[in-house]
């Protein structure tokens, strides 16, 4: 990847690993090899949630770059900026000067990104991250804003069938983390059948309180919101690769969830729940403070699908599970056993 990037004609490469097999690490090594060079990167992320967290990871990694050090390149090559839809006018007129005046080597944000309004000094690569999420159309518009054609680095677990065929023809050379970081422990998967088995949800939960009294926590997914909502939305960043089942009861909503959880089984631990029509803010406090450990269960909806890393996190239950698509289902359950402690999905 370094030699492509310091060639005269742009990389064009699909990164492609398991679920938490450190994808995002390689990425930044690439940012920064283009920021050395005097260029700007992009990473355009699916969920503001995901480009909340790719932040915090790559200003944290960064440390004092972050907030405008530099490597060889320009003053400020390293200074990081987050662009989302939901930023207050004075925080997006912030970021978009910063691109485009060039003193933000790495720009992350969410389809913000594609809009007219932004400009990039110099932008030289443009990564995509959880690249089955988005169309060609928008990736394309991202590299538009390049004055010469950027390197393009799209990255995934699930690479949908167009990449595949992309690798193939040539269109696409491909790079495979075949290993997890050391230390990480397997995942197990159960099905729950509380149709047949009633008592088999309260064990479920039982086995929820059991992982959140040695200490670790849990995720607990529905596919929609509110009992308000009939189904969830197609191609939305929550209702992508759901399977339409218009015949089959209405799936458990988030907030309905959430009151039984707080109230019944999993009254004597701490419980949250995280979704998108939840204020920006709110949807970070809640996230930081799962991340920080304040918070035993979170019930979500797949907002939580990609990239969101908490390694304390062992047990996922997935209500509703026939109602999701095969890579939804693995990228949700590659939110837990980033630890060391193994993790049990309970769909």
């Amino acid at each position: 990847m370094m030699d492509e990037l310091a060639r005269s004609y742009p990389m064009q490469r699909l990164l492609q690993g398991e679920v938490g097999s450190g994808k995002t690490i390689v990425a930044l090594r690439a940012m920064l090899a283009v920021i050395d060079a005097g260029g700007q990167a992009a990473l355009l992320a699916p969920t503001e949630v995901l480009a909340a967290q790719h932040f915090h990871t790559i200003t944290s990694l960064l440390g004092d770059l972050a907030e405008g050090g530099t490597l060889s390149a320009g003053e400020h090559a390293t200074a990081v900026v987050l662009l989302t839809g939901s930023m207050t006018t004075g925080q997006r007129r912030a970021a978009l000067l910063r691109a485009a005046s060039g003193e933000a080597g790495i720009v992350i944000g969410t389809h913000a990104l594609l809009g007219a309004d932004v400009q990039f000094a110099e932008l030289g690569l443009v990564v995509v991250d959880e690249q089955h999420r988005f169309g060609v159309e928008q990736r394309a518009a991202l590299h538009a804003k390049a004055a010469a054609r950027p390197h393009v680095l799209v990255m995934t677990a699930t690479p949908i069938p167009r990449s595949v065929a992309m690798t193939v023809f040539g269109d696409l050379e491909v790079s495979t983390l075949r290993q997890i970081p050391a230390g990480r422990a397997e995942v197990s998967t159960v099905v729950v059948d509380a149709k047949r088995h009633p008592s088999w949800l309260d064990r479920a939960w039982q086995r929820v309180s059991e992982e959140v009294a040695q200490g670790r926590q849990a995720f607990v997914v529905c596919a929609r919101i509110s009992s308000a909502d009939p189904s969830p939305r197609a191609g939305s960043s929550e209702g992508e690769d759901l399977a339409r089942t218009p015949e089959a009861e209405p799936a458990t909503a988030v907030e309905d969830l959430f009151a039984e959880l707080s109230s019944g089984p999993l009254r004597a631990v701490s419980v949250e729940m995280l979704h998108g029509q939840l204020p920006s803010e709110e949807k970070e406090e809640v996230m930081a403070r799962f991340a920080a450990g304040d918070t035993d269960v979170l019930v979500s909806t797949t907002v939580v699908e990609v990239g969101v890393d908490v390694p304390n996190a062992s047990v996922m239950v997935i209500v509703d599970a026939d109602r999701y698509g095969i890579s939804q289902l693995h990228q949700l359950r590659g939110r837990i056993g980033r630890g060391g402690h193994p993790g049990v999905c309970l769909v």
